[in-house]
């Protein structure tokens, strides 16, 4: 039993809903049908019986609170902030080749490269220009980007980390395990650091990680926004910052700057390199298409053979709550990025400095050789640009998937999956028991990959690190512990927003189940399909592998893969889940709402972002011929979406469908499928023209057999859990008293 003073009951929006119970997965796949021999050996299915689970509570647990982590917080609790900072920091030795080079002699290799010269040459020949001035012009470029490192700089920054950071966080706990193995490397090799990018906290806990471990501190790529900081962005320049423009287009002495000054640092600056594959902070919560061009120009030194060989360190880099959580949401609904200022900093820590965030947990990855990739591809014998591209496209996937690897996956994403799953069938409560049922569910999975999972106090059991973490996010979750419940505001009139939050974190999760996700959906789909006769259960079944390849395909701007491996991780999916169903009590029953609804829900919302970008596509090529810009494509299809889901009363409210990141991504998917084509417009923008009207049509099938969508309708009988009433539907007298008793709950709250 769960302890007297626990919350027994959570709902949201202050209306309550039911719950119910999942089937097991074999059965819902093969049923009583022939499936490929080799695809069924490998899958060891043993049985044609629908069992259903009635109670999804797995055994205890295999790992136990954060193994092999410590907190750099807790002796910073102990000692004085300035006295540490100030303490006489000897890092371990770092590469470099030949004499170690301060930064002005950095600059001055740099603008004598031959690469500088040559593009000032170029330059001077195609614009007629004076090669003093555009010397000038480069001396003027790299000026602007350089860093200035100077440790009394990092030691003021140190400072006030560590008392920001005290205040916001309970806890940054760090994964040690390979931090000689780290220091071996950073000595033998130029190591490039790629840290997951999903807050401004990233590049300066790295710096603050490093620092306290006494590891040569990196210089890290930064944008040139923080520059125009007063104050902040001279002091980042002086701990190690070095400034690049977000978009330089075809400004070749600038790329060639760039590139030259990042090679050259890594070469014989003394200090790590440390950039972001992601080129910018993931809003989603979880990876982006990688950008490759900083990273490639800092390779470019194994190609050229300056050094045998480089070292990429990737840094996985979770939080309990990001700070951006709001911002964020609104951003991907299409509200514009406001812009960084010292003033608008100070204002944000005095509102930050009253909210708890939690932990940070911080995992180190495996250690990537790039020479050996460069051999594999042949590229060391090779001059040809695309061959080079292809090993570094190869590396930065690498990179994201050690990433994924590697991540201590906070507990609060696994609460926002389920709580999506429920919310988006509009079911506003869950009793908090049957909500640690599924989370024990869903910590059998992720234990499964080995990803653990991160509690803000090691001491403590799951339960009650979950407890925490709901209070760490009572601006979504309150507990109230009179009633038992767990309630979300339902204050704000722009509800999108607040989906738009619980998606930033499940989307944390999400790429470490994908697999499980969509062999949920295909079982899902498999099951409607039972009243079908046998011969058309045998071609269905016989789909299912095939469809699996398909939606990784399909979705792999959002959720990065390495192809040839779609067998090996359905095959791991389908084992997994059958664990997970068979060490829980298993009886006969009928209605679905377990572990795999909580699965297919998780997907849902790509799969309706795509399903809507796709018909928003055919919908244009039907109209015009000529090429619709992308930002507008993408506005389209969330009015399209949003307008369904407000007058469609079957279709799920999965408002993370309305991310503009995702329908984004939607747009390149056709593009890879060859369906569309990015062409340059006028302005300088980027415009798709329709290049398959058949292709769309095909896909636009495919996801609306998957989905259970008849046109812009959602077929009911493929999903057993409908919607009460539309989201802006008027208050009944019953929803009208549960939203004076939640504003009477958090009055209490309050006082």
């Amino acid at each position: 039993m769960l302890g007297k003073n626990w919350p027994e009951l959570v709902t949201w929006f202050g209306r309550k809903g039911f719950i119910g119970s999942s089937g097991n997965l074999d059965s819902q796949l093969y049923s009583s049908v022939e499936f490929e021999s080799g695809l069924r050996e490998r899958f060891g299915v043993v049985g044609t019986e629908v069992l259903i689970e009635k109670y999804p509570v797995l055994p205890g647990p295999v790992l136990s609170g954060n193994e092999g982590v410590e907190d750099i917080l807790e002796q910073r609790r102990l000692t004085n902030d300035f006295r540490w900072a100030t303490k006489t920091w000897a890092p371990s030795p770092s590469f470099v080749r030949g004499r170690r080079k301060d930064v002005k002699e950095i600059i001055q290799i740099v603008l004598g490269s031959d690469t500088v010269q040559n593009v000032i040459r170029e330059m001077c020949d195609k614009e007629g220009r004076n090669e003093s001035e555009v010397q000038k012009q480069a001396q003027t470029i790299i000026t602007e980007l350089s860093h200035d490192f100077h440790l009394y700089a990092v030691r003021w920054f140190a400072v006030m980390l560590s008392k920001i950071s005290k205040r916001l966080y309970s806890s940054i706990q760090v994964n040690t395990g390979k931090l000689e193995q780290i220091k071996e490397a950073l000595l033998s090799y130029p190591v490039i650091l790629l840290p997951t990018h999903r807050s401004y906290v990233d590049f300066l806990l790295v710096s603050f990680m490093f620092f306290h471990y006494n590891l040569p501190l990196p210089i890290t790529a930064a944008g040139m926004d923080f520059m125009g900081m007063a104050g902040i962005g001279e002091l980042l320049r002086r701990s190690g910052a070095f400034f690049i423009r977000r978009k330089f287009g075809g400004d070749i002495l600038y790329w060639a700057i760039v590139s030259e000054y990042v090679k050259k640092c890594a070469l014989h600056g003394g200090h790590p390199v440390e950039m972001f594959v992601e080129g910018t902070r993931s809003r989603s919560g979880k990876a982006i298409p990688p950008k490759i061009g900083l990273l490639s120009a800092t390779l470019e030194m194994v190609r050229n053979a300056d050094v045998p060989d480089a070292l990429i360190l990737p840094i996985s880099m979770s939080y309990d709550r990001t700070l951006e959580e709001s911002l964020y949401a609104h951003e991907l609904l299409g509200q514009p990025k406001p812009k960084e200022s010292t003033n608008g900093l100070v204002k944000a820590l005095r509102w930050l400095s009253n909210q708890s965030f939690g932990s940070i947990y911080v995992n180190f990855g495996d250690l990537i050789s790039v020479r050996e990739y460069l051999d594999k591809d042949r590229c060391s014998l090779s001059r040809e640009n695309g061959v080079f591209s292809k090993s570094v496209q190869e590396i930065a996937l690498q990179s994201i998937l050690q990433h994924q690897k590697h991540l201590m996956v906070p507990i609060f994403p696994l609460i926002a999956t389920v709580i999506l799953s429920k919310i988006s069938r509009e079911q506003f409560t869950i009793e908090f028991e049957v909500l640690m049922r599924h989370l024990h569910s869903l910590r059998a999975i992720l234990q499964s990959r080995n990803n653990q999972v991160g509690f803000p106090n090691a001491k403590e059991s799951f339960d009650q690190n979950v407890c925490l973490i709901l209070k760490v996010h009572s601006s979504l979750v309150i507990t109230d512990s009179q009633k038992s419940n767990l309630l979300t505001p339902v204050l704000n009139p722009n509800i999108t927003v607040q989906f738009m939050q619980f998606q930033h974190y499940s989307n944390q999760l999400l790429p470490l189940i994908i697999p499980c996700s969509l062999v949920a959906v295909l079982c899902s789909h498999t099951n409607n399909l039972s009243g079908q006769d046998e011969q058309e259960q045998i071609v269905s079944s016989a789909q299912i592998f095939t469809d699996y390849v398909y939606l990784r395909e399909l979705l792999q701007e959002d959720f990065p893969y390495e192809r040839g491996t779609e067998l090996e991780e359905m095959t791991w999916a389908i084992n997994t889940l059958n664990n997970v169903i068979t060490s829980k009590k298993i009886e006969y029953q009928t209605g679905s709402s377990g572990i795999l609804d909580i699965l297919r829900s998780a997907v849902e919302p790509y799969l309706i972002a795509y399903w809507g970008m796709t018909r928003t596509l055919l919908d244009v090529s039907n109209r015009t011929k000529d090429p619709c810009e992308m930002k507008q494509l993408g506005k389209m299809c969330q009015d399209f979406i949003h307008h369904q889901m407000k007058t469609t009363s079957h279709l799920p409210k999965q408002y993370g469908a309305l991310s503009l990141e995702t329908l984004s991504n939607a747009i390149l998917s056709s593009v890879q499928s060859l369906a569309t084509a990015k062409v340059k417009l006028e302005d300088g923008s980027f415009g798709i023209v329709i290049r398959d009207n058949q292709q769309l049509s095909t896909t636009l099938s495919r996801l609306e057999k998957l989905l259970g969508v008849d046109g812009p309708l959602l077929n009911t009988k493929r999903h057993s859990m409908e919607p009460n009433f539309p989201i802006e539907k008027e208050d009944s007298s019953q929803q009208k008293q549960e939203r004076e008793e939640y504003q009477q709950l958090q009055l209490r709250s309050k006082l």
